[in-house]
């Protein structure tokens, strides 16, 4: 009986090891530059709603044309995040008028920014879009192949609440679920390893 309780108080010991390890790597990780990312499919998805809020559904539905143009919005989160004015602008010059509704949205929301004033000498002055385009523009994303989406965040957060079951868990409970975890992301990096799908 004595002997087990040395065993399991060292192996609670190791566990408490790793916590450690992991919160350090996670305080430095902290100080690390981080940037802000958006997700290409939920734009495509707030571009669409928008497109239903203004009346433009039964045009998007049946206009190849207007609707191939208007895919041509989120399109630009393909561009660099410098690009995307200038692309805008000719993008705004060759839709229909019956878009200029989303466009105007979109430029306020997305690229430019309210309009603040406008100065004697004609400058246009904006306040920042509230999401600006370093944030939805997705080419860093694939010139370091990072995903488009948070799905596998999300995907891993719906397993980890599946694991536990509930809310408030014990701290045992915490470190076996965690420890079982560990296992399963060590057989993902050696299946990678070895090539296996």
């Amino acid at each position: 009986m004595f002997l087990l309780f040395v065993i399991n108080i060292k192996s609670m010991f190791k566990v408490l090891l790793w916590l450690k390890t992991k919160i350090e790597i996670i305080c430095t990780i902290g100080t690390v530059k981080r940037e802000n990312k958006g997700c290409h499919f939920h734009l495509s998805q707030n571009i669409y709603r928008k497109v239903q809020e203004f009346g433009l559904t039964v045009q998007y539905g049946t206009n190849e044309n207007f609707s191939l143009l208007i895919r041509h919005i989120p399109a630009l989160a393909f561009l660099p995040h410098d690009d995307i004015p200038s692309a805008f602008d000719e993008l705004r010059a060759i839709m229909p008028e019956e878009a200029d509704s989303i466009l105007e949205w979109f430029e306020v929301y997305y690229v430019r920014g309210r309009v603040r004033r406008a100065t004697r000498s004609g400058n246009v002055i904006r306040s920042d879009p509230l999401f600006p385009p370093s944030i939805w523009s997705v080419t860093d994303n694939i010139e370091y192949t990072f995903p488009r989406t948070q799905n596998i965040v999300e995907a891993w957060h719906r397993r980890w609440n599946t694991l536990v079951g509930r809310a408030h868990i014990g701290i045992f409970k915490i470190i076996k679920e965690m420890q079982y975890e560990q296992n399963q992301v060590e057989n993902n990096i050696e299946s990678i390893l070895r090539g296996a799908p």
